[in-house]
């Protein structure tokens, strides 16, 4: 059974990652003004946005998810005749209307792929899956790195799909923003209160950077540590404890809206990968996606794990 994983954009994962295991993108437009731009995790593309529009001040980007037949053009026929089963996962549905769309589009595969693979002389039926990741960027992306592991290992596809119902509701997502002025702006253009205003101003000018958990789908705040730096050694040595502790899945995955080079020189990397190295897990790293930079703002670090419950310290 050829087996296919489809990913939207705003799930964090390294390019050659994507290439080696034929991962398919569902791109995210995203509107600046009267014009648009693109989100299919290209790399280039993705520096010159976070250079030119978030870089830049700009803090009114929007994103358009597609739907309906726009998914049809762009996946219809390439899934159909490519595949026999397809497992989607989405960014947490809380947080976006996508997994609602590939739902809706899974649908449609399911009542027009027929013709296509007759035409094309592909025999037997054709399933897709969409699963709610229940979680953000780099957390995304950890789930889909034990979905590529157990394909490559010609798992059956039953114990696929009870194996990713399993890892959803124990993976955990970790973010550090940047900008806050950024944060500010935007929750301030969706009506902030003026006690909310003090608080952030507060927080500014203490460089207090809020350490945020996102966990079966709700993300809330488990630590404010003043400056970025130590905020991010703090989610490394959390990480690290895990790694020791034993993870469910043998990968972390992060992403950072800005020069990794910089991103690995801070204090607790370099102990969080001899641990991983130890203890045979995969770390990974990416550039924030832009649908994610529109999210939580340029310069902000994210990190996927699928652990046993634990608690942020």
């Amino acid at each position: 059974m050829r087996l296919g994983m489809l990913v939207d954009a705003a799930c964090d994962l390294p390019l050659p990652f994507i290439a080696q295991n034929s991962i398919r993108v569902v791109p995210i437009p995203i509107r600046i003004g009267d014009r648009e731009v693109v989100d299919v995790r290209d790399e280039d593309i993705t520096r010159k946005f976070y250079d030119l529009v978030l870089g830049t001040g700009v803090t009114t980007a929007t994103i358009h998810p597609y739907a309906g037949e726009q998914l049809e053009a762009l996946f219809l026929p390439r899934l159909a005749i490519d595949f026999d089963y397809v497992i989607c996962l989405t960014v947490a549905s809380q947080r976006s209307p996508i997994f609602e769309s590939m739902q809706k589009f899974a649908f449609q595969m399911l009542t027009k792929y027929k013709p296509l693979r007759q035409a094309a002389g592909a025999s037997g039926p054709f399933a897709m899956r969409v699963f709610d990741s229940r979680n953000l960027f780099a957390a995304q992306g950890v789930q889909v790195m034990e979905l590529a592991r157990l394909i490559r290992a010609d798992t059956p596809v039953a114990r696929i799909l009870q194996r990713m119902e399993e890892i959803v509701p124990q993976t955990y997502g970790y973010i550090v923003p940047s900008d806050l002025q950024y944060l500010h702006a935007r929750e301030r253009a969706h009506g902030e209160t003026n006690r909310a205003l003090i608080g952030h101003a507060l927080r500014n000018a203490l460089d207090l950077k809020p350490v945020m958990r996102c966990f079966r789908g709700e993300t809330e705040a488990v630590a404010k540590v003043r400056h970025f730096a130590a905020a991010a050694e703090r989610i490394f040595a959390n990480v690290t404890r895990e790694i020791e502790r034993g993870l469910l899945v043998p990968f972390v995955n992060l992403s950072y809206g800005g020069d990794w080079a910089a991103m690995a020189q801070l204090r607790g990397f370099a102990v969080l990968a001899r641990t991983a190295s130890r203890h045979g897990v995969e770390v990974h790293w990416s550039h924030l996606s832009m649908a994610a930079g529109v999210d939580v703002g340029p310069g902000a670090l994210t990190v996927g794990i699928v652990a046993q419950p634990h608690s942020f310290s």
